[in-house]
């Protein structure tokens, strides 16, 4: 008796042959460690990479909520590091200053918390406060991720995503209708 090796099982050999399979309908299949293991049946329209622009939301996602862990980080630093210095903790104004600075850190932080989590959920106004709080972070020590974040965000995938979550969310349109774009009523 003969044994064929297939998918990494041994298995008697068939008695017959069995029809040759049409190649146009085959395909060479990879593991999760990028081996090929076998011909498989694959439908023909079957592609590896998707079609269009993808949606890069994810990765201002990531940014948003590093740049959330970095103000809130530099901010606790020039805390601490204000009020290390002599007098400025012990007049009024300077526990003023020191609450002041503390605060608009990890108010800034929330907001890109609550932006990358609209952009999670896909609302449309996160969108457009993504790309406001990538403009703040361009004149800072935050350029990278200003950088990064608007190639996610400005790509043609993502503004896809969120033109077709805008026209979901207005009210009083139609759903049949909420792709299209409004038709012109004037004169050209």
């Amino acid at each position: 008796m003969t044994w064929i090796a297939h998918d990494q099982r041994l298995r008697p050999a068939p008695r017959t042959l069995p029809e040759a399979p049409d190649p146009a309908r085959l395909g060479r299949a990879r593991d999760a460690r990028g081996a090929q293991d076998g011909w498989h049946r694959l439908p023909m329209e079957f592609k590896a990479e998707p079609e269009g622009p993808q949606d890069r939301a994810g990765i201002a996602i990531v940014v948003l909520g590093i740049g959330a862990a970095m103000l809130v980080t530099v901010g606790l630093v020039l805390t601490v590091m204000m009020s290390m210095r002599a007098g400025v903790a012990g007049s009024p104004l300077g526990a003023a200053t020191l609450s002041g600075v503390a605060a608009a850190f990890i108010a800034f932080a929330g907001s890109s918390l609550v932006v990358a989590w609209g952009l999670r959920w896909r609302r449309p106004w996160a969108w457009t406060a993504s790309v406001i709080l990538f403009t703040f972070y361009l004149p800072s020590p935050f350029l990278p991720l200003a950088l990064v974040g608007f190639f996610a965000v400005l790509g043609r995938g993502t503004r896809a995503a969120f033109r077709g979550a805008a026209s979901r969310h207005r009210p009083g349109r139609s759903p049949s209708r909420a792709g299209e774009a409004p038709a012109f009523r004037g004169r050209r």
